[in-house]
């Protein structure tokens, strides 16, 4: 049953100021004013006497009156709320579901059912409590496909209505522990939210969602993320919008045939038998009910340092696209090593092997450089056989000294995760406190605000998003940066200004990689302009945007960026690698490492060195007015493989021009790989990379170097002893 807002003018006696009877539904807003005590859920809005009228209180049958119409409004709301329930009460479920807001969901793999022009969910809920982010139904990666939840205060009914673009209806949170009855509608052209039977919100979204095998979750929005704590009863999903009578209809717990077309999912709690939730009729979809549970990773050391040893596996005729040992792999795995001058010590991850084996493992650990020593690596994560080093972790830390490890996913087929150290500036344990969808982390740290998480969602190609985050456990919802059919960006941070450089993939193919782009952002992601200050709209999608530094596809040149810095008077500076040609070997000749700076009025640009391969990847550095480039940019034992002999570059002109200071390596029995530069780097820890063999499995150690580059140490492969002194190498 049905309540709409009723008005009834009484007539009444002379004395008393006309007034209105409104019956509303609990949690609306009247449009009348006057008077009103809340009986119930319902407003009565009583009859007051005018000042004129006051005189008469001492007239028997005025009071009579006055008491009369009291004992009627009463009966009213009597009539309508029968036992002081609201008006859903009537239907609501004893019980549910329970989901512990922690580990517990269910999910449907099978995808098909799911994938709808047009659709309609429906559920009972009960919240614990209204805080954080918590997910009733979901398809889709966090801002995609389809999600009905609680963010922010608001419960949304959220759809991506075309590829990366979403938007959601939203109704303020009810009080918690309370049954209340959602359901959201698309239609193709609008999305409408539906509480207790009564539409509460709606927004334009033309479109259709995109087409997708994601899986279906109830209770979260997937393994170990934004789950519910509350129950879930009476589940239900239809292939079609359903009507505004309808919605009110399954609110209420009416059994009207009409709402059996159409239906194509329905789960009901007297249907969950320890982990298998069938549908509530023949043929419906099952749900497996899982309960897994945070996991906290304890003191879990490895004995040795060793680096994952990789191969693509795109073959030609001077050898892999790239390979060999790619522990500090990518350069868009940004920060990977974080220097703390309060308690001295470096701290760093990489992509870690278990006993040489192609089997990826996160590891952390740090170099404390009071006693130059190291501790036994930490195991993060173990990515259960995985040994690709696209999963390497990312590291940044807090404001209150936690290291926060982000550990790449791997587009849509493999998850990413985040660990916080248990213990402020230590390695020795870490709790899980994330999974969702992000590659290529980017994480950094700004005092007083949060987590600001640049990071790749494989939505039209590999595109760029940002999110945001207080505490690193509820992440609000990603924005698009750049959307051109595929990018790779780095990033960097100086206090709240986020700085990225990113190239673009013409028509998604990475093989094409070319352009280069600069954006930044100085309120968290509100606002972002280019480098002369003009405003972006995101997301960037002309290829001409503002934010474009250099049309290289005019020039047939391909790009790969290596590192993102300021300059002295704060301007900021790219380095990058161009080439001719995807390919490794001489067809992709010449390949220069390549400046972009800007001076203030233009983009200038210099070349460095020549290089001998697309991921030579190296770190510039710049201390005032000396500028300094590491990169394995010197001819190594393989020729024609990824990486070679670091050496030195120096330019005291504001890299203009640039002068071979030293080599850092030499002699070397395998290539070195991806020089990469620490967060504050010390002296003593300027330059960190990994070598390996390109061209067949091998060892992959890990290094150090020293700001001159004539100190370089090795960490130690094998460890006996919970400590151990990293070797310097003779020169």
């Amino acid at each position: 049953m049905a309540f709409r807002w009723v008005d009834a003018p009484l007539v009444l006696p002379p004395g008393l100021r006309w007034g209105t009877w409104l019956i509303r539904r609990h949690g609306r807003t009247s449009p009348s004013t006057g008077s009103n005590q809340s009986v119930d859920g319902l407003s009565l809005f009583l009859i007051v006497p005018t000042q004129e009228a006051t005189t008469m209180t001492r007239n028997m049958r005025t009071t009579k009156l006055y008491a009369m119409l009291a004992v009627l409004a009463l009966g009213i709301a009597a009539l309508l709320t029968p036992s002081g329930r609201t008006l859903a009460d009537d239907a609501a479920p004893e019980h549910g579901v329970s989901f512990d807001g922690t580990g517990s969901f269910a999910v449907v793999d099978d995808a098909a059912p799911f994938d709808l022009d047009a659709f309609s969910i429906a559920a009972w809920v009960k919240m614990q409590h209204t805080s954080g982010s918590q997910v009733f139904v979901n398809r889709g990666t966090a801002g995609g496909l389809f999600t009905l939840y609680l963010f922010d205060g608001n419960v949304r009914m959220l759809v991506e209505y075309a590829d990366g673009r979403y938007t959601h209806a939203n109704i303020p949170a009810p009080p918690a522990n309370r049954w209340v009855h959602y359901l959201g509608t698309y239609d193709g052209q609008q999305i409408h939210l539906y509480q207790d039977g009564e539409l509460v919100g709606s927004t334009a979204a033309a479109g259709r969602i995109p087409r997708s095998d994601e899986p279906l979750y109830l209770g979260a929005l997937g393994p170990d993320t934004r789950v519910l704590d509350g129950q879930l009863e009476d589940i239900r999903i239809w292939g079609r919008a359903l009507s505004a009578e309808q919605a009110a209809q399954v609110a209420h717990g009416d059994a009207a045939a009409s709402l059996q077309e159409g239906l194509v999912a329905h789960w009901q709690s007297t249907n969950l038998d320890e982990k298998t939730w069938t549908g509530a009729f023949d043929g419906a979809p099952v749900a497996v009910y899982r309960q897994e549970g945070q996991v906290v990773i304890a003191d879990q050391k490895y004995p040795g340092y060793r680096g994952i040893w990789f191969t693509l596996g795109q073959f030609r005729e001077y050898g892999d696209k790239y390979s060999g040992g790619l522990g500090t792999y990518t350069a868009n795995h940004v920060p990977i090593a974080i220097h703390v001058p309060e308690v001295e010590k470096t701290f760093f991850v990489y992509g870690g092997s278990r006993g040489g084996e192609r089997y990826l493992l996160a590891m952390v650990s740090y170099f404390d450089h009071s006693t130059g020593m190291v501790p036994q690596p930490t195991i993060v994560h173990d990515k259960q056989g995985i040994d690709d080093p696209h999963d390497n972790p990312s590291l940044t830390i807090d404001e209150h000294g936690h290291l926060w490890v982000f550990i790449s996913g791997r587009g849509r087929s493999r998850p990413g995760f985040i660990y916080r150290s248990l213990e402020p500036y230590s390695t020795d344990a870490f709790e899980r406190v994330y999974r969702g969808e992000f590659t290529y982390p980017q994480a950094w740290w700004v005092d007083g605000k949060g987590f600001f998480h640049l990071n790749t969602k494989y939505t039209r190609g590999r595109e760029l998003y940002f999110e945001t985050s207080e505490d690193g456990r509820t992440w609000n919802e990603p924005v698009k940066l750049a959307g051109m059919r595929g990018h790779y960006q780095v990033s960097n941070q100086y206090g709240e200004r986020i700085i990225t450089a990113f190239m673009r993939h013409p028509d998604g193919s990475v093989d094409r990689r070319t352009d280069l782009y600069y954006a930044e952002t100085r309120d968290m992601g509100r606002t972002w302009h280019a480098v002369d200050g003009t405003p972006l709209e995101l997301p960037l999608e002309d290829v001409n945007s503002p934010a474009l530094v250099r049309n290289y596809e005019a020039e047939g040149r391909l790009v790969y960026i290596n590192d993102t810095v300021l300059d002295a008077d704060g301007h900021p500076v790219i380095f990058y690698v161009t080439s001719a040609l995807y390919q490794p070997g001489p067809p992709g000749e010449p390949r220069y490492q390549t400046v972009a700076r800007w001076d203030g009025q233009a983009w200038q640009f210099s070349e460095v060195t020549r290089t001998t391969h697309n991921y030579d990847v190296g770190s510039i550095h710049i201390e005032d007015d000396v500028w300094r480039v590491f990169a394995p940019a010197e001819t190594g034992p393989q020729r024609w493989g990824t990486g070679g002999e670091v050496a030195i570059w120096r330019s005291e002109d504001h890299g203009n021009s640039w002068t071979k200071e030293r080599d850092v390596t030499r002699d070397s029995p395998t290539n070195h790989h991806y020089v990469r530069r620490p967060v504050n780097a010390h002296d003593d820890f300027y330059a960190y990379w990994a070598d390996g063999n390109p061209d067949e499995l091998s060892p992959s150690y890990l290094y150090f170097a020293n700001k001159k580059g004539d100190r370089v140490w090795r960490l130690p492969y094998t460890m006996d002893e919970e400590s151990a002194r990293p070797e310097l190498l003779a020169r």
